[in-house]
């Protein structure tokens, strides 16, 4: 269900054929819902209507992320799928198990177990692999940092070269 923010009204009432555990991602048009029955609804902020629904072949508990005209998911056992935001339509897929946390210059920078991967955002194709630490989390900070956190609490602060 989406609410009026200032008074709690009901805007609408959407239903998916499964549990979701995921958060979900959205932007000013979109809303994009992961789905224990194994699909991935775009719904439209405006009106609450689908707008494509993406199908899988396995449940979908990890969260969708939104960057410049993609949209992310992570498929469990599977890889990652870039989609198009706009339509649903498949860009491409890797079966490298990752999550798209940042995008520059028509590159989007994937975070796995072992390390950080950049790849063409169109293509999919790497442009650089990086081997690191074990990875647990990596945020986006102004200026193009990074802040890389590891599952034992360590955190490295990336700067891009000036």
């Amino acid at each position: 269900a989406i609410l009026q923010a200032n008074d709690g009204e009901l805007l609408f009432r959407g239903k998916t054929f499964g549990p979701v555990t995921a958060p979900l991602a959205s932007t000013n048009s979109g809303i994009f819902i992961p789905s224990h029955d194994q699909a991935l609804y775009a719904i439209n902020r405006i009106t609450g209507k689908d707008q494509w629904v993406y199908r899988t072949a396995t449940k979908l508990t990890l969260p969708p992320t939104m960057l410049s005209r993609s949209v992310f998911l992570p498929v469990p056992n599977a890889g990652l799928v870039a989609l198009d935001a706009a339509d649903g339509k498949e860009r491409w897929t890797t079966d490298l198990q990752s999550q798209a946390v940042h995008t520059d210059d028509g590159k989007v920078l994937l975070q796995y177990a072992g390390g950080l991967r950049w790849v063409d955002e169109r293509t999919g194709r790497v442009i650089e692999d990086v081997q690191t630490m074990p990875i647990q989390s990596v945020v986006a900070l102004p200026g193009n940092s990074l802040l890389v956190v590891s599952p034992g609490g360590r955190i490295h602060r990336l700067n891009p070269k000036r």
